[in-house]
């Protein structure tokens, strides 16, 4: 049994013996069903779905908004910080103390932002139809935590999350939260299933939860495999040990800073860790060390070769033309402009990275840029560069003076 399984097990089975207690002292009264929901909070924190690029969401959302319908609002506020506090001591993954606070923290702020949601709109259609007025309430409290979680990732990454990325995980998440909140309650007291109906409708969502578990896996192997490639120059002594990763790591960064995100962000990354690979299949000339241009040209053939990959290659090959040209502008092989500017970025990175070796002394740090800044200005892109000084600020990396 895995170690998520056990956890999941334990937790059921106290939830249950809980319930059973709370059955037994309140008969009738409201705790039982709310020992319940509060242990769903519980295993929906362990259960989370994780949308690329942006924070992930646990189907513990789902059972808040159920909350928000069926609890008065001192049970709201007394089961879910109670169900947080346990979530918070066994919640997966190797968080410390100050870490699983953070996280506490942030989850009360996302059901305070769902309890108020669902408030807000349940006055503002205190006229309208029933129907409207609780739909559009419950749908209200389910989006409402997903933009504090998004908002919240935005604040720790210093970058908006992309618009349309995972944006399938909000919608699994919305449905599945409102239908088992009207199921568990009905519409004016009317065709209700009680505690049914959320633990019924709660399968759709443990299949969305298992598709992104499935999804994310393929994902991770997608990754390492990538990963594994960008160190064959470094193992074969053609490009300097760690060079991939740091070009990747500053190319994000300048890419971030100049505004590049979403999925030309991912292929510029890739390009960073694979600008390189094209080594692997030339021969080294006796007089020197191969010219990068025949390994940006051949690393580019190597990933057009994969669809998936094609946009990386383009990157990388434009990595090798300057910013613009000196007189006339290119007439063959044209680029994007967001292909043009990320393969300034991964030529100003790469370049940096040269320089440096991953040093970050001032005077070398100095040199590097110093570098840039005396070469025509037709070769580099100046927001690049100026980005590529915000981003060494950022980081604490003091520039000497040369």
């Amino acid at each position: 049994m895995s170690e998520r399984r056990r956890r999941l097990f334990l937790i059921v089975l106290v939830g249950a013996l809980t319930a059973s207690v709370a059955a037994v002292v309140d008969w009738g009264g409201p705790w039982p069903a709310l020992v319940v929901l509060g242990t769903g909070i519980v295993a929906g924190e362990i259960l989370e779905l994780r949308p690329r690029g942006r924070a992930a969401l646990p189907l513990s959302i789902a059972v808040i908004v159920v909350l928000t319908r069926s609890a008065t609002r001192p049970e709201f506020w007394i089961v879910v910080a109670s169900a947080e506090v346990i979530a918070a001591f066994v919640r997966m993954g190797a968080y410390g103390l100050k870490q699983r606070a953070g996280i506490f923290l942030a989850r009360m702020l996302e059901a305070g932002a769902s309890l108020g949601a669902f408030l807000v709109v349940r006055e503002l259609l205190v006229d309208s139809d029933p129907r409207v007025r609780v739909l559009c309430a419950l749908a209200a409290a389910a989006i409402a935590p997903i933009l504090v979680a998004d908002f919240l990732q935005a604040l720790r990454t210093r970058t908006l999350p992309p618009l349309y990325l995972g944006r399938s995980a909000d919608l699994a998440l919305v449905t599945s939260a409102m239908l088992m909140a009207i199921s568990e309650r009905g519409i004016e007291g009317q065709v209700n299933l009680g505690l049914w109906g959320p633990v019924l409708f709660s399968i759709p969502l443990l299949a969305a939860w298992y598709s992104f578990e499935r999804l994310g896996t393929a994902r991770h192997t997608y990754e390492q495999t990538i990963e594994a490639l960008s160190l064959a120059p470094e193992l074969g002594g053609l490009s300097p040990r760690g060079h991939a990763e740091r070009v990747a790591d500053l190319a994000v960064a300048l890419g971030r800073q100049v505004g590049l995100g979403g999925e030309a962000l991912e292929h510029l990354r890739i390009a960073a860790l694979l600008h390189h690979l094209g080594s692997v299949c030339l021969d080294t000339p006796a007089e020197g060390a191969l010219r990068w241009d025949d390994v940006a040209m051949t690393s580019a053939e190597m990933l057009r070769a994969t669809p998936a990959l094609a946009p990386a290659g383009d990157v990388v090959a434009a990595s090798t033309r300057p910013h613009r040209a000196p007189t006339l502008p290119y007439a063959a092989d044209p680029v994007t402009p967001t292909t043009a500017l990320s393969a300034q970025v991964l030529r100003i990175a790469s370049e940096f990275d040269d320089a440096t070796g991953g040093d970050t002394d001032g005077v070398v740090v100095a040199n590097a840029l110093q570098r840039f800044y005396a070469g025509p200005a037709y070769i580099y892109d100046g927001r690049v560069l100026l980005a590529l000084e915000r981003v060494l600020e950022r980081r604490g990396i003091a520039v000497a003076r040369v």
